[in-house]
């Protein structure tokens, strides 16, 4: 991955953030080396529409998901995962399946794989098949590794189940990948011995599953490098957990950092807690890291405002997507931004410009604009009178608006505001 040139100062002007200095410090720099002596590079894998598909609540559309699919490609999406599952059925789920029929039927630029659940069934080759000749590139299949409290199949006999599966999906001219479910509380003995007899069949992607979020980033550090290095294997690891700590992202980016890959989705969409955020991980890993995205960072605004429409809205203080991220909300940055301008450099608020994502810094009305000079600067900043008595009138018409509502969101939208500055001090401004 190509690196920035270390900044003579805390920001990058073109790309206009600002973060602290110390991001770039040498010292900083030599805690984030990939794997000792591996020829690997971490890829990003969208896992977007696999994830709203199991968000519990949600009625997802075919049409809605293959929406999605254009955007993903669009922004620069290489690899895209999704799931079918049987759920012990002798067909598989109607909507995952008409989902990844449509979306691979569109022949996106993106490689597509697909985690099957039926590695136990008697006819784990006819999902795998069909899907191949929808155009398919990689059918993953999923393994339970021994734990304490879990002893339902001998090692052995699962070995041999996955070296039969990973040698005729390759034998069907497929790469296939091998899933190994809850990695962090798995035996370490069964872990390395199912990677590796995938590895030797044919695996060429072993997708490392923290399935309860058991790791943290530290630990899935020294998992990924301790597995590879007990492999001895240049084979891609794609990193999977959620965000069950609040530590979706942070994985995310040290799994990056380390030379393997990892499973996104926009918003953080998925079931139970939420899922590493593919716009906080990019974001993240191009201003405080130096690592260039390769992504259209023009489209992240329109990608999470799709996502939000198709199933559900984030968090309003979600970073990057929520309705609360890049606005002005306290009169420290509100003042400054009505004086210097909003595109002013270095951002007065957040570390990023948000014109950057697609996005533009709100300023709709709140109660803490009431108080200090910040009345003054927004009714100057609309060319209109700021002398006391106008001012007054004009903060006695926005008490009595406060007032009248009942429910979040108590402010004033930022077009409202005006409409309302314009219609009470408009004709004194001429």
């Amino acid at each position: 991955m190509q690196v920035y040139e270390r900044p003579d100062h805390p920001w990058i002007k073109d790309k206009s953030y600002y973060v602290a200095p110390l991001n770039y410090d040498e010292k900083v720099s030599a805690q984030r080396t990939a794997a000792e002596g591996a020829d690997i590079s971490p890829q990003l894998y969208d896992s977007t529409i696999r994830k709203i598909l199991l968000t519990p609540g949600l009625r997802p559309t075919i049409h809605g998901m293959v929406r999605i699919a254009e955007l993903l490609e669009g922004i620069g999406v290489k690899h895209f995962t999704s799931n079918i599952h049987w759920w012990k059925d002798p067909q598989p789920e109607a909507l995952e399946w008409a989902v990844a029929e449509a979306i691979l039927k569109a022949n996106f630029s993106f490689d597509t794989s697909i985690t099957l659940d039926t590695a136990w069934s008697d006819d784990w080759r006819r999902g795998a098949e069909d899907l191949a000749e929808l155009g398919m590139v990689r059918p993953v299949f999923l393994f339970q590794p021994m734990r304490e409290d879990r002893g339902k199949r001998s090692p052995e006999k699962t070995y041999d189940r996955v070296r039969e599966i990973m040698g005729g999906i390759k034998d069907m001219g497929l790469r296939p990948g091998l899933m190994i479910t809850d990695v962090g509380r798995a035996s370490w003995e069964d872990l390395v011995g199912l990677s590796r007899a995938g590895i030797e069949a044919g695996a060429d992607l072993l997708n490392v599953t923290d399935s309860g979020s058991s790791l943290s980033h530290h630990g899935m550090r020294v998992l990924l490098n301790s597995l590879r290095k007990e492999l001895d294997t240049d084979v891609e690891f794609l990193v999977h957990t959620h965000d069950d700590f609040g530590l979706g992202t942070p994985v995310a980016i040290e799994t990056v950092l380390q030379g393997d890959s990892i499973e996104l989705s926009f918003n953080g969409i998925s079931d139970r807690a939420g899922f590493p955020s593919f716009e906080e991980t990019i974001v993240c890993l191009e201003s405080m890291y130096g690592l260039p995205s390769g992504y259209d960072m023009k489209l992240v605004s329109q990608i999470c405002e799709l996502v939000k429409q198709e199933s559900i809205a984030p968090h309003p203080w979600k970073a990057l997507s929520g309705d609360h991220a890049f606005m002005l909300d306290l009169p420290y940055s509100a003042a400054p931004a009505l004086e210097k301008g909003r595109g002013s450099f270095p951002p007065v608020w957040n570390c990023v410009d948000p014109s950057w994502l697609g996005y533009a810094p709100q300023m709709n009305w709140l109660r803490q604009f009431m108080y200090g000079p910040v009345v003054e600067s927004k009714l100057r900043s609309l060319g209109l009178p700021t002398d006391k008595a106008s001012a007054d009138e004009f903060r006695a018409v926005l008490s009595r608006e406060f007032a009248s509502m009942k429910e979040y969101p108590i402010w004033v939208e930022e077009e409202a505001f005006d409409e309302l500055a314009q219609l009470t001090l408009g004709e004194r401004g001429k």
